[in-house]
């Protein structure tokens, strides 16, 4: 079944671990441009990016605090610019904050 996703450029917050990561391996699998962003972990990314290209698929990682509106324009601006538009965001990033009850 064509899922639709070949040559729509994709965008994807918190992609370089779990579920972001699954998100992004998912949608370059399917023939989309994928740019995920990601805020600390470097080598994740890097080993998601290289994974990607190994397997042929277009994978780009961008390291940006999603709370920096400034910086996550300037990513946008990036991948319209790249990909000539932007078809999918995906909002994965997200905080944890595990406290006791009581």
């Amino acid at each position: 079944m064509d899922s639709g996703l070949a040559g729509k450029a994709v965008i994807v917050t918190g992609g370089s671990r779990g579920i972001g990561r699954a998100i992004v391996e998912l949608f370059s699998a399917e023939g989309a441009d994928v740019t995920f962003l990601f805020r600390e972990n470097i080598a994740a990314a890097a080993e998601g990016v290289a994974a990607g290209r190994a397997a042929g698929r277009q994978i780009m990682a961008e390291q940006v605090d999603v709370r920096d509106l400034q910086g996550c324009a300037a990513v946008v601006e990036r991948v319209a610019e790249r990909c000539g538009r932007i078809d999918v965001l995906i909002n994965n990033a997200g905080l944890v904050r595990d406290n006791l009850l009581g």
